[in-house]
């Protein structure tokens, strides 16, 4: 928050090197309306052309995080294309299916 308007690497400069993948937040976030794409301009920390990101004020409310690890999701989206394998007409299982997998 005291870094906005910044770019994700900007933001992001003074979490520890292991934190990586944190930057895909920033999908997330602007689905959640949290963020928003201000422009696009030189970062300062990589020098290339890229999102700036500000801040709104619609912080989430009753956001669902999943308990289920990744394994879990992952053979969750294998047993529904098995169920799919056996039922190939099933429109509402395949896009259940692509939800699981995007999920992953």
């Amino acid at each position: 928050m005291k870094n906005a308007p910044c770019t994700t690497n900007e933001a992001t400069k003074d979490l520890p090197s292991g934190s990586y993948g944190i930057g895909s937040r920033t999908t997330e976030l602007r689905k959640l309306g949290v963020i928003y794409e201000r422009c696009v301009r030189k970062c300062k920390e990589t020098g290339r052309n890229v999102i700036e990101w500000d801040l709104t004020d619609k912080l989430p409310k009753d956001v669902k995080l999943s308990s289920n690890t990744k394994q879990q999701r992952a053979a969750k989206a294998i047993d529904a294309l098995k169920e799919l394998h056996r039922d190939k007409d099933n429109r509402d299982k395949w896009n259940e299916l692509a939800y699981l997998i995007k999920a992953i």
